[in-house]
C-alpha cells in the first residue's frame, strides 16, 4: 500500500492559477504560490 497523498493536484493548480490571476505572473513569487497552495518551497 502507498503513501496517501498529503494533497490533490487538481486544488493546488487552481490555488496558483487564482494567485497568477490576482497578483499577476511578474508579481507572483515563489512564497506567494507556496502560501496560497499549502506546498512547501
Amino acid at each position: 500500500m502507498g503513501r496517501p497523498k498529503s494533497f490533490e493536484p487538481d486544488a493546488v493548480i487552481a490555488q496558483a492559477m487564482e494567485t497568477f490571476w490576482t497578483k499577476g505572473y511578474a508579481g507572483t513569487w515563489p512564497a506567494d504560490l507556496a502560501e496560497a497552495t499549502g506546498v512547501a518551497k
